[in-house]
């Protein structure tokens, strides 16, 4: 992946209503991974909780700064976007959260047009212009921030994980953002990214039914990265003991390495430049920059 490659500025959001999918590592990683190919990439937290902000090494800003999102967005703020934006050594700026996220969602409904701010506030003055890709992190619950987020950066990445509740979560990202905000802007999934995996799919799982159920679907399967990808016919190889050789760990596997790193406030590359999961991510990026999953 280079950038002399002909490629389309992106705003992207990394979204899901469920708590603890590892929206900000996802965001992180996928950010590094496009600085690393030579892009200028901004990254946004619009959660009010602000683990992007913290993991990062920004609590400080986080509590104390002296300009939050509230002042670049809202109509009653003065703030350039430029006053605010962190230059990290990882690969990719940083707008961090701060903790008057929480007065800037109860604000927002006070603006002419609400779902507006982001984008025509930030976004649209930054990219293409000073950025080729922003990237935002999301709250995992519904409301005007995560709104405004994805109407600002309307390719989606879905962060899916092997746990109880996460159909549901995904049925609501669908159902709440997604299906409605369809029918008014150009809203795109441009991946599902299963990660936080470690059982082998050869047993009735979590990890299996999770992997399985969205391969085996016709409209789910064209968003899953390659490597998070599994053949059907390898699910009925294993089940009916056919199959040799290895067996696939297909998404993101859990490891110690994206814990450990966030404790240092790194990035997985800045951490271990040798991790063999940044192969994932690098699959990630070149899935912003063509806009689609390579089938």
């Amino acid at each position: 992946m280079s950038p002399q490659e002909p490629h389309e500025p992106k705003a992207v959001a990394t979204v899901m209503l469920k708590g603890g999918t590892t929206k900000s590592t996802i965001t992180a990683n996928t950010a590094e991974a496009l600085g690393r190919a030579g892009y200028d990439v901004l990254t946004v937290d619009t959660d009010p909780n602000g683990h992007l902000t913290a993991n990062l090494g920004y609590s400080d800003l986080y509590y104390d700064g002296d300009i939050d999102l509230g002042d670049i967005i809202l109509s009653e703020g003065n703030a350039a976007p430029s006053d605010a934006i962190q230059s990290t050594n990882l690969g990719f700026d940083l707008l961090p959260a701060s903790v008057a996220l929480e007065s800037v969602e109860t604000r927002l409904k006070n603006e002419m047009q609400p779902s507006l701010c982001l984008k025509q506030r930030l976004v649209d003055p930054l990219l293409g212009d000073r950025y080729d890709y922003i990237l935002m992190d999301t709250h995992s619950s519904r409301n005007a921030l995560v709104n405004n987020a994805v109407v600002a950066a309307p390719n989606l990445l879905l962060p899916l994980i092997p746990e109880q509740g996460i159909n549901s979560g995904l049925s609501r990202t669908q159902e709440r953002i997604i299906n409605p905000l369809k029918q008014k802007i150009d809203l795109k999934i441009l991946a599902m990214v299963p990660n936080k995996l470690s059982q082998r799919i050869d047993h009735k799982n979590e990890d299996r039914r999770l992997i399985e159920r969205i391969c085996r679907s016709d409209s789910l399967s064209e968003y899953l990265p390659q490597f998070a990808h599994v053949k059907p016919e390898t699910f009925d190889a294993i089940d009916a003991d056919e199959r040799r050789g290895s067996l696939p760990k297909p998404g993101l596997r859990k490891d110690s390495d994206l814990n450990d790193s966030f404790k240092q406030n790194k990035t997985l590359g800045a951490f271990n430049p040798e991790n063999t999961q940044l192969e994932a991510f690098d699959e990630l990026a070149e899935i912003v920059v063509q806009g689609e999953v390579s089938q």
